[in-house]
């Protein structure tokens, strides 16, 4: 006959619990960051259709711009677009997030900043059309993702009612 024993110096209960987190270090960082992601996730839940396309095409000219050309300096979307989309991604923080108020219609900065996306796209690909500037994947990459990003914004522009 086996007989099975457990021959572990930690209790089974004690192993199973994960170590607390020193009080103000990484995990209240942690805890704070997870509470504004819930936070911002369940704002971005609540919006029209309209706004959700232009929020998340402005979130993906911010994406592509910090991680390919900032991060990796491989893709460079522009400093106007990536202007215009955090300009989009502030202004539905200040309106459903923190509950505040822009000094401009929230509508008419979506729909300005959504235009002004997709003027500069429509000037920006034949340029990197002509120039072979998608020749490597990461430039494959950063053109979808801005020029995505883009199409999105300016759907979402043309889409969006006032209030």
């Amino acid at each position: 006959m086996s007989e099975h024993r457990q021959d572990s110096a930690i209790p089974p209960t004690m192993a199973a619990e994960p170590p607390a987190a020193p009080p103000g270090g990484a995990g209240a960082a942690s805890n704070a960051a997870a509470g504004a992601a819930s936070a911002a996730s369940e704002a971005f839940s609540r919006l029209r259709p309209a706004e959700q396309m232009a929020i998340a095409g402005a979130g993906l000219i911010v994406l592509v711009e910090v991680v390919l050309g900032a991060i990796i300096d491989e893709y460079w979307s522009g400093d106007a677009a990536f202007l215009l989309a955090l300009a989009v991604l502030a202004a539905a923080y200040v309106r459903h997030v923190r509950k505040g108020v822009t000094p401009v219609s929230y509508a008419t900065i979506i729909r300005v900043t959504g235009a002004g996306v997709a003027a500069l796209a429509l000037i920006d690909l034949p340029s990197e059309l002509r120039h072979g500037v998608f020749d490597r994947a990461t430039d494959i990459l950063g053109g979808a993702g801005y020029y995505g990003g883009a199409v999105l914004m300016a759907i979402g522009a043309w889409s969006i009612k006032d209030d």
